[in-house]
């Protein structure tokens, strides 16, 4: 069997992980590197934050390398209008077939989280990944902050602003997508199951401590929204 293998932790990343931690990073981005979308489902308190800003702060730093790469005339005050065709993880319509590809935007990473989450993401990525510029995308005039995506590494939002705003956020491909408590899209015919397939990322992860709270339905929901027909329809 193929070990994972056994990563250096990302510069800038300021934290030290526990022994199981470290594994957990060394996995997750592993399955990342074959295009896999990790569902870490550890019991609450085991450090399911961590361990993702740790990978979150390695996509940031290859995405920022990226960009330092682009031709002048693809960036536009600082923002990237670089117009991607290919997508990895296309979205899907509600019947789960992929929708037609569409020109959109490069977007940093975004982390989607209940309401009462979102000033913990803030305050462990500020703490943990220092260098990483971060905002919280919420209030009347939120969508004011799309036009400065291209300057941000990391944008927080709950279920209910991503929901409310899809059509605003599907013109971009974001370089991560991560959902906490993913249990919150266990039903793939809610509003908000559907609105998070309408986006586009490079890759995503789902964390939760809760992965089955009814039936085998709520892990089929968090799956197809991490690897799109991997376990069937």
């Amino acid at each position: 069997d193929r070990k994972v293998p056994e990563y250096e932790l990302p510069k800038g990343f300021n934290a030290e992980l526990r022994g199981y931690q470290k594994e957990g990073y060394d996995w997750i981005r592993f399955l990342h590197e074959h295009n896999i979308g990790p569902f870490l489902a550890d019991d609450m308190g085991l450090g399911k934050t961590i361990q993702t800003l740790a990978q979150l702060q390695h996509l940031a730093l290859e995405y920022q390398k990226e960009k330092a790469q682009q031709p002048l005339s693809a960036v536009a005050g600082g923002e990237s209008t670089a117009e991607i065709t290919e997508i990895v993880n296309a979205p899907l319509a509600s019947d789960g077939k992929p929708l037609p590809p569409e020109a959109t935007h490069n977007g940093p990473i975004l982390i989607i989280a209940p309401k009462s989450l979102l000033y913990n993401w803030m305050s462990e990525s500020a703490k943990f990944c220092p260098a990483l510029k971060t905002a919280l995308y919420s209030g009347l005039n939120r969508q004011k902050m799309v036009s400065t995506f291209g300057k941000l590494d990391l944008v927080v939002m709950s279920y209910g602003t991503m929901r409310n705003d899809v059509e605003v956020l599907r013109n971009y491909r974001f370089n991560c997508i991560v959902l906490d408590e993913s249990q919150a899209i266990k039903n793939p015919s809610s509003q908000t199951s559907r609105a998070l397939l309408k986006l586009q990322s490079r890759s995503r992860i789902a964390l939760t401590g809760t992965p089955i709270e009814n039936t085998l339905l709520d892990i089929w929901s968090q799956m197809n929204f991490l690897n799109p027909g991997l376990l069937g329809s």
